[in-house]
């Protein structure tokens, strides 16, 4: 056909011409091939195009059939084919059936549940179609070790070709064919017919069968090779590519065509600012996106949507990304293991037409929250053997629960059925949870919903007519794990949309006849793509089998790369240098397909750090649509009343970030979540908090014998474990539980010494019996907190007031509540300060004040740290000045006097964001990794 022009037009043009009869082009006669279902529609829309320019009556042909269907126009089958559910259902019949002793050289590990045969026939199914596809049974694989002088693996293949015969036996006992087989047994018996003229077109490989079967058949076929005429020798009879001619061609590409690029992000900007450069020549239309890495089409989707550039799919919507998909697959979980985090994944999804079992609030308010309020709390697991301990909680997530059963009606989906016996039931349940979310099909989700539920419909009624013999007793996650086996891999078809730039896979883009190509990710092993990752089917036993192996795949690649390039007007090539995890990636080895020179040129450019593509302004910046985000949401946050009580923690957090505190304090912003697995900086502290409260408090507490005092620490612990995370705890916090256990005996013995010193524990977890003010203008604020622990030294009169801090770190007060140079410190944080002023709350047993306002100088604030680092386990008491607390005292007022405002400006470049920070996005910073000698904030 030449290279003047896309291969589908020239083949259009070549196929009018031969079949133009005085203005009648009739293709009747011919059976038109080719490689997918895309082309053969585009290739009847040239067709048209063709024959009204010459306004010529146009016929099209009566079959027009994509590669996989082309050995059905050359024989009559003698039996119906299994559908793919049948066939799959045969397999793990088969598989099931084998002595384990034969299976066991294949899978040494016989599975337990219905899912693990039916990962095994995945595994089986592949191989059985590729090799039938070349006219090979199993057997055939077995026996040719003897000749191939490769390793022998007779044996494995052996095991196989039993199960492989058991299977096309269950086939017959059902009066059903396996389709391969149904070829092969055509082709030996001679029963082969001609179809008329057969024109392949665009196909540049052939099936071995297929090829046997073409060879046999009487007639006419016809190859339209998309390539030179001096390039003719490079191509066998049926126009496939011949390896020998390919693998070592020089391409046609220039340096200006590659671009390289960092991670998938980078890779999509840099396809983002090419369309930029073309959208004065180009309509969206004329350009196309080839994806050979389909893990960047998010990426792309991303960067093409916030520049406003129409884009789509043409292979569809995964069926797996849709609504009844997950809602079906998120319900097998729940019901397979009754663990929260597979309660709470059904409860988010956002179809599930649930109700508490209060009746007060939809779905997504009160539902949510209170499981994950109930998760931040007490990391319940298994919720059949470890009931989620505390009252209130307990009673309110059984009652999820119990919403939950009602809504679904999952009583019925108790007990063991046979699979098709399953089906109906299940419908049943997914129609209950869309009715009425179709009801306008004009919504594209509407109508992506009613598309989806369709084909699991559909696969369902196949499942439900399960021949007797095929049919297996099983529950319902399992029933439902078996429907979406045979979905995984559908897709639903997007809506038409005109002048949109299209997505397609590598094979694909050399049959669209758009003028402007860009393809993304020519990284291995995408581009050439492997052919022999498979462990049964390595790379070697394919090549002495002679089957497509690498060797053949980088021929075909390395030819419609060349064809790409010879006949598009722009081709441009992306390069990535590492992965979405930051994992390098190689390079194509078809860049260097070309001299010596030029190879090493291009090797060099790939290995330059930084972003060249954009840098050496190759690539324009596109012009982006302006977001409607604003980060902040807000330059200032306004109250018109704000509080007049403060928690002596709020002081810092005032200090620190006006704003932030705003979000948190005064409109009541929180993170919640179930992404937890282990307890977080606050929930662990909050378990020693409590553990050491109940320590102050009981008889042991100044015994002074550090054995008697670890016994009865490591008592609490435990019981504090089990009440609040239940009998079946999550691994981790079982680990987190012993790390705190080493920390609370190290805690013995530091508090041992220091009752052997003459301190007597006063008060644990105290709050003051009567109000306490800070006045600042005449004006009082009411100041609220706790303290976790009041010590008093008898022989001196010294009071020490303690905050338990079990932070990784340690860190000593001063450094917490201070920063800047020796001189020019100032307060970043007032809560031992603030503790001072507490005390005026707090009585004695005969209502005077604990601590008189004399004494007042003998008052020392501090820490009683519990660090991962044993040996800073104690106490920690800050050495601050009266002129010191004085400044504290000022600092308090400021706060005071900022908050009165009513105002909290966001100050940005400010405030430092950590790791897992919950307010980062909405604040426009990214999420940062702790850093080296960063405490992580625990609280209360």
């Amino acid at each position: 056909l030449g290279w003047n022009s896309p291969a589908l037009p020239a083949a259009a043009d070549r196929l009018v011409e031969h079949y133009d009869n005085h203005g009648e082009v009739d293709l009747r006669p011919a059976a038109v091939v080719v490689p997918g279902g895309r082309a053969g529609r585009r290739l009847i829309e040239l067709l048209l195009e063709r024959t009204s320019s010459r306004g010529a009556v146009f016929t099209p042909p009566h079959r027009l059939v994509t590669l996989g269907r082309l050995p059905e126009l050359l024989y009559r089958p003698s039996r119906p084919p299994a559908d793919s559910a049948v066939a799959r259902q045969a397999w793990v019949q088969a598989l099931r059936e084998i002595p384990q002793d034969i299976l066991a050289s294949v899978f040494p590990a016989r599975p337990e549940a219905p899912e693990g045969w039916l990962a095994l026939a995945a595994t089986v199914i592949p191989l059985h179609r590729e090799l039938m596809g070349e006219g090979m049974m199993f057997a055939d694989v077995a026996r040719s070790f003897g000749a191939a002088g490769t390793y022998n693996d007779a044996q494995r293949w052996h095991a196989l070709g039993q199960v492989q015969d058991r299977y096309l036996e269950l086939l017959a006992e059902v009066g059903l064919a396996d389709l391969d087989r149904s070829r092969m047994e055509a082709l030996a018996g001679g029963a082969l017919r001609t179809p008329g003229d057969v024109w392949l077109v665009g196909v540049v490989e052939l099936p071995g069968l297929v090829r046997r079967m073409l060879q046999a058949v009487p007639g006419t076929h016809r190859s339209l090779i998309h390539a030179r005429e001096e390039d003719a020798a490079g191509f066998d009879e049926f126009g496939c590519v011949d390896p020998a001619a390919w693998i070592d061609r020089h391409l046609p590409l220039r340096d200006d065509q590659i671009h390289y690029a960092g991670g998938p992000a980078h890779q999509a900007a840099v396809v983002t600012g090419i369309l930029g450069g073309l959208a004065d020549d180009h309509t969206a239309e004329e350009v196309v996106v080839g994806v050979p890495d389909r893990e960047l089409v998010p990426y792309l989707e991303r960067s093409l949507s916030t520049a406003g550039v129409p884009h789509r799919r043409p292979a569809g919507i995964p069926l797996s990304a849709t609504g009844p998909f997950r809602f079906l697959q998120a319900l097998a979980d729940y019901l397979d293991v009754k663990t929260f985090p597979s309660l709470a994944a059904l409860l988010r999804h956002p179809d599930l037409p649930f109700r508490a079992a209060s009746g007060e609030e939809e779905n997504g308010g009160r539902v949510l929250e209170l499981a994950d309020r109930c998760h931040a709390a007490h990391l319940p697991a298994d919720l059949a053997a470890s009931p989620l301990p505390g009252g209130g909680s307990r009673h309110s997530v059984q009652d999820l629960i119990d919403g939950l059963n009602e809504c679904l009606d999952l009583e019925t989906l108790q007990g063991r059925r046979h699979l098709s016996a399953w089906m109906p039931g299940l419908m049943d349940l997914l129609v209950g949870v869309y009715e009425g979310k179709t009801a306008n099909q004009d919504h594209p989700r509407r109508q992506r919903i009613l598309d989806a539920c369709r084909i699991i419909r559909g696969a369902a009624a196949t499942l439900a007519a399960l021949p007797p013999v095929l049919d297996s007793d099983i529950k319902a996650p399992q029933a439902i794990r078996r429907l979406l086996a045979e979905l995984r891999g559908d897709e639903i078809a997007p809506a038409p949309e005109e002048e949109a730039v299209q997505f397609l896979g590598w094979l694909e883009l050399p049959l669209d006849d758009a003028p402007v190509v860009i393809l993304t990710g020519c990284n291995e092993p995408f581009l050439p793509s492997a052919a022999g990752g498979d462990p049964i089917l390595p790379g070697s036993l394919r090549s002495s089998l002679g089957l497509a192996d690498d060797r053949h795949r980088s021929a075909r690649d390395a030819y419609l790369l060349a064809a790409l390039l010879s006949s598009r007007r722009q081709v441009h090539l992306t390069v990535g240098r590492h992965g979405a995890g930051g994992d390098p990636l190689r390079p194509s080895r078809l860049l260097f397909a070309s001299p010596d020179e030029e190879a090493a040129r291009r090797i060099q450019s790939c290995l330059e750090r930084g972003e060249p593509a954009r840098a050496a302004g190759r690539v324009p910046a596109p012009e982006t649509r302006r977001s409607g985000f604003r980060s902040p949401p807000e330059a200032e946050i306004r109250v018109a009343d704000p509080p007049h009580a403060l928690r002596v923690t709020d002081f810092g957090a005032l200090l620190t970030d006006p704003y932030r505190f705003a979000l948190q304090r005064l409109l009541r912003l929180e993170p919640l979540d179930d992404a937890a697995r282990e307890m977080e900086g606050r929930l662990y502290g909050t378990v020693a908090h409590e553990v050491l409260h109940r320590f102050g408090t009981s008889p042991v507490v100044h015994s002074g014998e550090v054995a008697k005092m670890s016994r009865v620490l490591d008592r609490l612990l435990d019981h504090e474990i089990l009440t609040r995370f239940g009998t079946h705890p999550v691994p981790a916090v079982l680990v987190q539980r012993e790390h705190l256990r080493r920390r609370l005996g190290a805690f013995a013995n530091w508090h041992a010494g220091w009752i052997g010193e003459g301190w007597q524990v006063m008060r644990s977890e105290a709050v003051p019996e009567e109000q306490v003010f800070l006045d600042v203008d005449g004006l009082p604020l009411q100041l609220l907190g706790r303290i976790d622990r009041i010590d008093y030294h008898a022989a001196s009169g010294v009071w020490a007031l303690f905050d338990y801090k079990t932070g990784e770190q340690g860190n000593d007060p001063e450094k917490v509540h201070r920063r800047g140079r020796k001189g020019a410190k100032r307060w970043v944080d007032l809560q031992l300060p603030l503790y001072r002023r507490l005390l005026a709350g707090f009585r004695d047993e005969s209502g005077t004040p604990l601590v008189s306002a004399d004494d007042l100088d003998r008052v020392r604030m501090g820490y009683i740290l519990l660090p991962r680092d044993l040996d800073r386990t104690g106490g920690r008491l800050a050495s601050w000045e009266p002129e010191d607390l004085a400044e504290a005292d000022e600092a308090a007022r400021q706060v005071v006097r900022q908050l009165r405002t009513g105002i909290f400006p966001f100050a940005d470049g400010g405030v430092s964001f950590g790791r897992r920070d919950p307010f980062a996005a909405l604040l426009g910073h990214l999420e940062l990794p702790l850093l080296a000698g960063e405490q992580e904030e625990e609280g209360r």
